[in-house]
């Protein structure tokens, strides 16, 4: 009897039919559950219990689907451990309704949770033992300080075309009539004009890398994703000034990343100094405008660019990049939205090339 009990046990819990909505008035989604019950009285706890885990379980799919093609394989390959202690990554999970339809027993129930991203990194970031890889990083902050707007330019030139006429001419003599093919050309030359467009050239003020704290921000996301990073400094001695972070963010002023010549200086530079990795890329700061949902505010937008090389052997690797990755910050005036776009840009800038360092086996 126990036997039969547990066999339609099973196939009730098989026919459990799962379903993500999301509501209006909250960001999180709600997951659904259809449970059909054995009695009609409405959900035991056990079938309850039952419902609620699949509500946890569905909640944790989502999130996994949600995530950016960088984070999602890490994260899904720890499915099992997080579908296993899901309360250990979901945070204030809560039942938001219930109901019951006696006629077909079926049960719905509703439950709603934040995940914990917090405690998902933690997992995905257990370092093994062995050796670390270190990261050099150089990412500066700038802004537009002229731009150079070249007008159409016209250019002429002449097209020549000749055209011929074929025609007869027909002559009477007494009673035969001789007729003669006669042909005419003519050349006509007619002028071209064409108008060829110029791009804009853009030229770059850098910022106080200091006072916008990148530098601090994104030491403190690698840290704490496992790695050690290498302050420049260090590598100025160690090359005896070859690596000039000084020299090599003058390419930032024109372009987004280094030149061919600083390229090799720099992952030369870090090879025979001992730092595997390097990462260099611009924070770009946008205009400010104001905020469309409360118009005391100011919003600024930062714009991403960045890559990370893998500097040990004699031709540089590159193993991540980062393309036009756009963060907005707010702030009561221009100063506080720059500062919390930077923060936001650095932090998530971060956070990406770590999630690609670790895809690609680094720690």
């Amino acid at each position: 009897m126990n036997h039969i009990k547990s066999m339609i046990a099973a196939a009730m819990a098989a026919l459990v039919m799962l379903r993500v909505v999301s509501i209006a008035d909250d960001l999180s989604p709600v997951a659904v559950v259809d449970f059909p019950c054995r009695s009609q009285k409405g959900m035991s706890a056990g079938e309850e219990s039952i419902a609620i885990a699949k509500l946890k379980g569905i909640l944790i799919d989502r999130y996994i689907a949600s995530l950016g093609p960088e984070r999602q394989p890490l994260v899904a390959a720890k499915k099992a451990v997080l579908l296993a202690n899901p309360d250990a990554f979901l945070e204030n999970f809560e039942v938001r309704s219930r109901a019951f339809d006696k006629k077909s027993k079926l049960a719905t129930i509703s439950g709603q949770a934040l995940v914990n991203t917090a405690s998902i990194s933690a997992l995905l970031d257990v370092i093994p033992q062995g050796e670390k890889h270190p990261i050099a990083f150089i990412f500066v902050a700038r802004r537009q300080s002229e731009v150079e707007s070249k007008g159409p330019k016209l250019t002429a030139g002449t097209q020549s075309t000749k055209e011929v006429h074929e025609g007869a001419i027909a002559e009477s003599k007494g009673a035969s009539v001789t007729t003669t093919s006669v042909s005419r050309a003519s050349e006509a030359s007619t002028t071209v004009e064409s108008i060829v467009r110029t791009a804009d050239r853009v030229v770059y003020m850098l910022e106080d890398n200091l006072k916008a704290g990148i530098d601090r921000t994104m030491s403190k996301v690698f840290v704490d994703r496992g790695f050690d990073t290498v302050s420049a400094s260090e590598l100025v001695e160690a090359t005896q000034g070859a690596f000039n972070p000084d020299k090599l963010q003058g390419d930032f002023q024109a372009s987004s990343q280094f030149s061919l010549d600083n390229q090799r200086l720099a992952t030369r530079s870090c090879r025979e100094a001992g730092a595997p990795l390097l990462a260099y890329g611009t924070l770009t700061i946008g205009v400010q405008r104001r905020d469309p949902t409360n118009s005391r505010n100011i919003l600024v937008n930062v714009i991403v660019d960045g890559q990370v090389f893998d500097c040990r052997k004699p031709l540089a690797i590159k193993v991540g990049s980062i393309g036009a990755l756009q963060v907005e910050g707010v702030g009561a005036d221009q100063t506080q939205a720059e500062t919390a776009a930077l923060e936001l840009a650095a932090t998530k800038a971060a956070n990406v090339l770590a999630d690609q360092l670790r895809g690609r086996g680094f720690r």
